[in-house]
């Protein structure tokens, strides 16, 4: 306790005081508004605060480029997570948006982001999803709220020690839930496993834990060729009603584009989950249009879905019009492979895609 307790006074010591002066120039990048959810601030409110894009504990300055002014609620949303500027604040002008953006690069070029441990630049990403417009009429028939044509919006939080026995807890009632038999110490062992050898993301809606993400980098067969892909080690999600696929959807989608990008146009994703999961087998089957296969405890499916998704501009989403190609997988694999410094795939012990 005395370790982390001379760690954090050494991080806020390195806060300087921030001038009236400057306070009122770092409001000026988001004329006076929130840069997250947009609403008015004034530097003497006390939703006001001063918000270190790269934060003070990740080697951040307090030099003014890389000050951004967030209400209250939103600083302790982004904590000390890193973000993609164009997709956190979203209510910077356009000069100092790219002076974010700049800081970010550098950010990311500076340190070694790609580890095993770690799979995306940003540790808290946005999501948005709109419920189909032409839902909305028969959804207000059944006596819904207007929402359902507004666009929604979720979390993706990149896991830390600190939210082990939440992942536990929310797991373990999810397997109860779909007679997934394991007990608590079981599913620690597992996560603890992923943690350690792989990443998990949590995915939170107004605060609440809604969903977990665990992810490995593992390797299988993809038509004769041996590669690299991304496996979700489950998608243990909390909420079934029928617009929450589009944002688990939305969910996959963005949190592998932060990969993608840096591997190609392609990327070979497996999903398992259990048999019983009839709202993931509908997201797999309809959406990423994958017939889901059975494996041979018969109570778990595998999804084997090679994506392709556009590099060119965020948040364009999932290409169907356009199939993967061996070519493509091959060097998605070879770019996954050098960006995080993975072995040389052993062809001699390579995992059967479904096994």
């Amino acid at each position: 306790m005395t370790t982390i307790t001379n760690k954090r006074e050494k991080i806020e010591s390195r806060r300087d005081s921030i001038s009236k002066e400057e306070k009122q120039y770092i409001l000026s990048k988001t004329h006076r508004r929130c840069a997250h959810c947009g609403q008015k601030l004034t530097i003497d409110s006390e939703k006001y605060t001063t918000d270190h894009f790269i934060p003070i504990s990740k080697s951040g300055t307090n030099q003014t480029e890389n000050l951004v002014p967030l209400c209250y609620d939103c600083n302790q949303l982004k904590g000390d997570y890193i973000v993609h500027p164009e997709d956190f604040y979203k209510h910077v002008s356009t000069h100092y948006m790219r002076e974010l953006n700049d800081l970010y690069k550098e950010y990311c070029s500076k340190y070694k982001w790609a580890t095993k441990t770690n799979y995306t630049k940003a540790t808290l990403m946005s999501v948005s999803y709109l419920i189909p417009v032409r839902s909305l009429e028969s959804h207000k028939r059944r006596g819904g709220n207007n929402y359902a044509g507004m666009e929604l919006e979720a979390y993706l939080f990149k896991a830390t020690a600190d939210d082990v026995d939440d992942i536990v807890d929310f797991v373990a009632q999810y397997n109860q839930e779909h007679d997934w038999e394991s007990d608590k110490s079981d599913v620690r062992n597992i996560v603890n496993g992923i943690m350690k050898d792989g990443c998990i993301y949590i995915i939170k809606r107004k605060g609440e834990f809604i969903g977990a993400i665990p992810m490995q980098i593992d390797t299988w067969n993809f038509k004769d060729i041996k590669l690299y892909g991304l496996r979700f080690c489950g998608l243990p999600f909390k909420y079934k009603k029928w617009y929450y696929k589009y944002l688990l959807y939305n969910v996959i989608i963005t949190l592998i584009e932060d990969i993608i990008t840096n591997v190609g146009g392609s990327l070979p994703l497996m999903i398992g989950y259990p048999v019983k999961d009839d709202f993931i087998n509908e997201l797999i089957t309809n959406i990423f249009d994958t017939e889901p296969e059975l494996c041979e405890d018969d109570k778990t499916l595998h999804a084997f879905i090679p994506l392709r998704l556009s590099s060119t501009n965020r948040g364009n989403g999932y290409h169907d019009d356009a199939p993967v190609t061996p070519k493509d997988a091959r060097e998605s694999s070879d770019m996954l492979q050098k960006l995080f410094d993975l072995t040389p795939i052993n062809q001699n012990a390579v995992k059967e895609h479904g096994n």
